[in-house]
Order: structure tokens, then C-alpha cells, then sequence
């Protein structure tokens, strides 16, 4: 395909996506729930529960064996199989591009991972450590996992009494999986309320609470931290403070599952003449807030929203100060919602989109700015109906009919004050386009460049009864 052509192709699918114009592609039927799957780069993988605990609790139950899709599967060859896996398993995650599963196996007092090929079912080639043990002092350790690259990160929420005396912390570990040797380990205090999230091969965040010594606050920030030097981060970016009446109760960064691809991948990236961003392109960040005197009442939630390459351009460019206040940097880019967004574990998330159950919001600033000046110079041309030469140029619309009212850029406002849960007003004006998705669909998830709607029958966790598959 030539470069016109593979242009042509590009600018299709980009309106596709606005005027949400899709051809159905296949409806997988599926029967029992979707609480513990992943989806990543159109590839689809359910666990399925071992007989002996089918019937227990979730948090007793243990999988054994999963079930893997290639929705988009062109030559539909082997378009799903099954996985056994080594032992019972808790969670897992996946990188389709490096044929690469994870699974956690948790015990009373410790847990154990097992990196397998997802084609195999064996323990990956590429590992030579495929099973690393960790000690948790917990009797359910709660462990989150996340791929990219070369790289495995391993965070465990539980007690640690082998080093902090009776103190509760929280441990992350990132480990090189393609040597088998750890790169660090470093502790924090669980009162500070930790989550992290890999950015590069030699970056991650952390979202935490930590205690300030000043104020005897727990002010919420964001820190970067370089891989080969834990000890400090780059730079810190506060968060709006919570007011007296409210505590941070919980904190989580999200983005889409990566996947690294290579000219030998047993899962080749859909056939388009363009290249998908390897990294997930946003970040959505959560914050639960409890009421100070009211423990019972249901928490409050907020999410916002913020660009990766925001937190990549910091690191490469020579930071100014370590500590910058939210008013320097939050409003201009991020865009704060007073309500949680449903993550589904992350599959409705894929490159700058995040999918909501009846909505697409897009956060392709490049995109949006195309559209903007596009619809500029189609105003001036009605402005000067004089010249041939401008009438000739709007019957030619190349670039195609865009939305551009979806385009959300005004600045919105969460009050704040004593009554509220934050000290002040949060302002935040990241620019998104709001794209409405007609029909019923319970809810909306991200594949490639393409969309699928769940259909329930009955309770969303537990009664699924299709994926609905949509080409863009």
C-alpha cells in the first residue's frame, strides 16, 4: 500500500471513530463473567475457575486455565485455544506481542509468579527464571503486576513483618524478566497509600499520600521515579488537598495493558497501514475520600485524566524544581471528573481513548487541533465567497467531515471549601472529544483500533452473554 493510500486509510478510521460509522465483525457468545480477564491489542483471555473452588467466595477462588481469543483474527486459523496453568492461580496478565502470560499464585504467607508462553502453555523461553517466591506477611496478599518490555513489576500490599517490626507496608519490585534478576525492591509505608504504574523501561509513577511534616496532612501527589535510582524521585507534582473533613481512603493509576512487538510476535499487530502506540497515550488516576466523622457513608470518588507524555516531557526536560504545586501545573493538563469512571480492568482503555458505557471520550490533543483548524479555514472560505479559488478548495474535503462540537476545551470546576472535599476549587481543562455510541450497550471495551460492546443477560459480573465486535 502506498503512502496516499495507507492516508486515506488513516483519515477513514479517524472519522470512523468521530461519527461512530463501524461494520460488525463477529458476536462471540460467552457464558459467566468477565470479573477476571484481560484484553489487550485485540487479543481476549478469561480465566476459568478450578472445579474444587468454583463454588467458593471470589476471594477464595482459584483458576485454573484460561481461555485466549484473537478476536480480530484475520485468517481465523486458530482463533482461540485453551491454557492450563502450572498451578492455581489468583491473577494473571498478559503481553500478546512477547507471547507472554503471568500468573500469581497466592499462599498464607507468600506468593509465587510463573511466566509462561501464551501459545505453549510451558514456562516462556525467554525466562531464565520462569517462577520467582515472595515472602508477604499477609493472610491475602492483595498483588499487582504489570508488564512492559523487558521489565516486571510486582507490588504487594500486605504486612511485612520481617523488616518493619509490626509495621504495615507496602513493597514494589521490579524485576528484569528476560535475566531473572531484580533491578530494586523498595518499601513503603501502606498509610501512605501507594500505587504505581511503569511509563518506560526506565521510568515509573507513584501515586501516594504521604504525611507532611509541616501541615500534618496527607497530601496526595504524583512522583516520578527513575528505575535505576529509586532512593528519590525526579520530581513531585501535588494534588489538590483534601479538607479537614475527609480522608484519602483509596488511590489508583490505570492505562491500558502494553504489549511489546517484534518482526517474530506470535500475535501480529492488526493489518493497518499505520503504526499503534505501543505505550498507553493516558493515565486515569482515582482517589476514594471517606467522610472524616461519617465512616459508614459510601466514599466519594474522583478521577482524572493526564497525558504520558506530559510525565515523558518532564523527564527529559531539566526540571526547574523538584516540587511543583498543583495551581502550576494540574489545570492545563489534566481533566478532573467528580465521579469514578468505570475501568473494567482496564479493557476499555486503548491508546487516548477510554470508553464508557454509552460514550467514547478522546484525548488525542493532535487530533482535536486538526479538527479545530480544519473547521477555521472552512469559516474564513464562507467569509470570502468571492474567490473561485476558496470554492474550489471546500468542495474538496479531503480531511473529512469531524465533529468538532464534541470538542470538550472549556474549563471545569469542582467546588471545594470546608462543606466539600477538597480545600479548594479544582479547575482542569484537558481537552477531549466526547463521542455518544448509539444502542444498548451495558458497556463498551477497546481492542486495536476497534470497538466491542458487552451484552449482559443479567448481573454484570456474572452472567455475560456476548461480545459484540465492531470494525472501524
Amino acid at each position: 500500500m502506498g503512502a496516499s493510500q495507507a492516508l486515506d486509510v488513516l483519515r477513514s478510521r479517524q472519522r470512523n471513530w468521530k461519527t461512530m460509522e463501524y461494520e460488525t465483525h463477529e458476536r462471540l457468545p460467552l457464558v459467566g463473567t468477565l470479573s477476571n480477564s484481560a484484553l489487550c491489542r485485540g487479543v481476549f483471555a478469561r480465566a476459568l475457575p478450578s472445579a474444587a473452588t468454583l463454588l467458593h467466595s471470589w476471594y477464595l477462588r482459584r483458576y485454573d486455565r484460561l481461555d485466549i481469543v484473537n478476536l480480530f483474527s484475520e485468517t481465523r486459523l486458530v482463533p482461540s485455544w485453551g491454557l492450563r496453568s502450572p498451578f492455581p492461580f489468583r491473577e494473571f496478565t498478559m503481553d500478546p506481542g512477547q507471547d507472554l502470560v503471568v500468573f500469581v499464585r497466592l499462599h498464607l504467607t507468600n506468593f509465587q509468579i510463573a511466566l509462561c508462553a501464551m501459545t505453549l502453555g510451558a514456562f516462556h523461553p525467554e525466562a531464565p527464571v520462569p517462577t520467582f517466591d515472595f515472602v508477604s506477611q499477609h493472610q491475602v496478599p492483595i498483588v499487582h503486576i504489570q508488564i512492559l518490555g523487558s521489565l516486571l513489576a510486582v507490588m504487594d500490599s500486605s504486612s511485612n513483618r520481617l523488616t518493619f517490626g509490626q509495621s504495615t507496608v507496602e513493597t514494589l519490585s521490579i524485576i528484569n524478566w528476560k535475566t531473572g534478576k531484580f533491578i530494586f525492591k523498595r518499601y513503603w509505608p501502606a498509610m501512605d497509600r501507594i500505587s504505581f504504574r511503569l511509563i518506560s523501561e526506565s521510568h515509573f509513577l507513584l501515586l501516594s499520600c504521604p504525611l507532611d511534616h509541616t501541615s500534618f496532612k496527607r497530601i496526595p501527589s504524583i512522583q516520578i521515579f527513575s528505575i535505576s535510582n529509586a532512593q528519590h524521585p525526579i520530581r513531585t507534582y501535588l494534588l489538590p488537598v483534601p479538607s479537614a473533613n475527609y480522608i484519602i481512603r483509596t488511590v489508583g493509576i490505570h492505562s491500558a495493558l502494553t504489549s511489546t512487538y517484534s518482526p517474530d510476535s506470535k500475535f501480529p499487530q492488526a493489518s493497518l497501514p499505520f503504526m499503534l502506540p505501543g505505550h498507553p497515550q493516558i493515565l486515569v488516576f482515582s482517589l476514594s475520600l471517606q467522610a472524616r466523622h461519617h465512616p459508614f457513608d459510601p466514599p466519594k470518588h474522583f478521577t482524572f485524566v493526564c497525558l504520558r507524555d506530559f510525565f515523558i516531557k518532564s523527564i527529559q526536560n531539566a526540571p526547574s524544581t523538584d516540587i511543583v504545586e498543583w495551581d502550576t501545573w494540574g489545570p492545563r493538563n489534566t481533566r478532573f471528573f467528580g465521579q469514578g469512571l468505570p475501568l473494567h480492568q482496564r479493557r476499555n482503555m486503548h491508546g487516548y481513548r477510554l470508553a464508557l458505557p454509552h460514550m467514547i471520550m478522546d484525548f488525542n490533543s493532535v487530533d482535536m487541533a486538526r479538527d479545530l483548524a480544519h473547521h477555521a479555514r472552512k469559516l474564513d472560505k464562507y467569509r470570502d465567497t468571492d474567490s473561485e479559488e476558496d470554492d474550489a478548495e471546500e468542495s474538496d474535503d479531503s480531511e473529512g467531515s469531524c465533529d468538532y462540537s464534541a470538542i470538550v476545551d472549556q474549563y471545569s470546576v469542582i467546588l471545594g471549601g470546608l462543606n466539600h472535599e477538597f480545600d479548594q476549587n479544582i479547575v482542569s481543562g484537558l481537552p477531549y472529544r466526547l463521542i455518544e455510541v448509539p444502542g444498548g450497550n451495558h458497556s463498551l471495551v477497546l481492542a486495536d483500533d476497534n470497538l466491542i460492546a458487552v451484552n449482559f443477560t443479567g448481573h454484570q459480573d456474572f452472567h455475560t452473554d456476548a461480545l459484540q465486535m465492531y470494525v472501524m
